[in-house]
Order: C-alpha cells, then sequence, then structure tokens
C-alpha cells in the first residue's frame, strides 16, 4: 500500500479527521489483538486532534500511549511534549497511569533514553499499531533532524539528539517507526508546503523522506499542498 493523501479546507476539520482515523486504527487493533499501542508527536495541531480524539468511544482501558519524541525541558514545562499531551488528552480521560508512557527526562538523556527503550521493548514488544508524524518546515520529523548523527542509528528503537531549537531530546529511530503498523502524518500551513511535496517525493534529502511509506497516510490542509507536486 502507498502512501495516501487526505486534504482538509481547515485545521479544525483537518484535525477531526486525523482523530477518527487514530480512533478507527486503535478499534481495530483492540478488536484484533485486544490491546492498542500507539505513539503521539507534540504540537499545535496534533493538539486540536487529541483533543478531538478524547470524544471518541475508545476503550482505554485497553490503549497504551507513548511519545514519539520529548524536549530536555522541565516537567512542566509548556516546552515538553509530555505537557501538551497531558492537557489535551490523557488528564481528560479514563486511562490507567499504567497505560502512560512517558519519556523519562532526568537530565541523563543518554540513560533515559534506554529506559524508554527497554519500556518500548518490554510493552510494545517493538511493533506500535500506529505512530503519529507531525513535519517541520526543515523536514523533520519525530526529533530526526537534518545533519543529526540521531539519523544513521540502526540498532537502537530510541536515540538522542544534539541541540536542536534550544533543546536535546529523546526520539524514537528510523527503526522502530519504519516498523509501526501504520503511520499518521498531520502537518498544515504554507511554511510545509515544500517538505510534504518533498515527502510524497520520498526525497531522502529531508529526514522525513526516509521514512517507509507502506501503510501511512497523511492528512494535510489545503494551505499545505500549495507546491507543485504536491496537489494530491
Amino acid at each position: 500500500m502507498t502512501l495516501r493523501l487526505h486534504v482538509y479546507p481547515d485545521v479544525q476539520q483537518l484535525a477531526r479527521a486525523a482523530a477518527d482515523a487514530v480512533a478507527s486504527e486503535i478499534g481495530w487493533a483492540i478488536n484484533r489483538r485486544g490491546v492498542a499501542f500507539i505513539a503521539v508527536s507534540g504540537g499545535t495541531t496534533p493538539w486540536q486532534m487529541l483533543e478531538a480524539l478524547r470524544h471518541h468511544p475508545i476503550e482505554w482501558s485497553h490503549t497504551h500511549i507513548f511519545q514519539v519524541d520529548e524536549r530536555n525541558a522541565g516537567i512542566d514545562s509548556p516546552d515538553r511534549n509530555s505537557t501538551q499531551i497531558r492537557q489535551a488528552l490523557t488528564d481528560r480521560i479514563e486511562i490507567p497511569q499504567s497505560n502512560l508512557h512517558f519519556v523519562p527526562i532526568t537530565g541523563d538523556l543518554e540513560h533515559d533514553a534506554d529506559q524508554y527503550a527497554h519500556e518500548i521493548d518490554a510493552v510494545v514488544g517493538g511493533v506500535f499499531d500506529l505512530i503519529h508524524l507531525g513535519l517541520g518546515d526543515d523536514g523533520h520529523t519525530a526529533s530526526l533532524v537534518p545533519d543529526d548523527p540521531v539519523l544513521a542509528v540502526q540498532d537502537a528503537s530510541t536515540a538522542v539528539t544534539d541541540t536542536y531549537r534550544g533543546y536535546r531530546r529523546v526520539t524514537l529511530t528510523y527503526p522502530v517507526i519504519n516498523a509501526a503498523r501504520n503511520l499518521l502524518w498531520l502537518t498544515n500551513g504554507h511554511s510545509k508546503a515544500k517538505p510534504l511535496s518533498q515527502l510524497l517525493d520520498q526525497n531522502a534529502a529531508i529526514p522525513a523522506g526516509r521514512v517507509l511509506q507502506t501503510n501511512a497516510q497523511v492528512f494535510c490542509d489545503e494551505a499545505a499542498v500549495t507546491a507543485a507536486g504536491a496537489d494530491g
């Protein structure tokens, strides 16, 4: 199956449609195996998607939520993706705390990444049902950022980045992202037109272009498909 592109007129409809797709994948996994494992990213548009997701009748007791990446910021910092995820979704649904798997940020990032990788292996077994990804204006996805040594990691499911836009980060790596049963990209705005076009072309010049597109979907708004070749 090749990458599927879904375009919506505004961010609100985009967020609702993406939430519908996430809920559907969670339900499918629970019906098939009794449990769902998902990993979510941070950001403004995902915030709206997560808010929409909490209104779905999901069996949260059978759903485990992980993070795609996290910044080395204070525990309650608004720059922490976990802060956004909690405020938009997990603090407002009935879900066991044992089903929430946030990246441990203690200051020793190498140790934190190793601990998170062990948790993924122990709980998920290395294969997520769904990983939600964003797309940066420079073509980064997760915290797989241009020219960072983390792009070359092939023997671990997590890694630590160099400083990027003010923070070092713990991120999922290509092997675990590419192993997911489903990928869901969420992006919007004119600034994403060029990287979206590159993503759709599987252009390896950007980190996002190196992600396998089997069983992947892109949810975007009309503004993001204005670049040549990205008119889906």
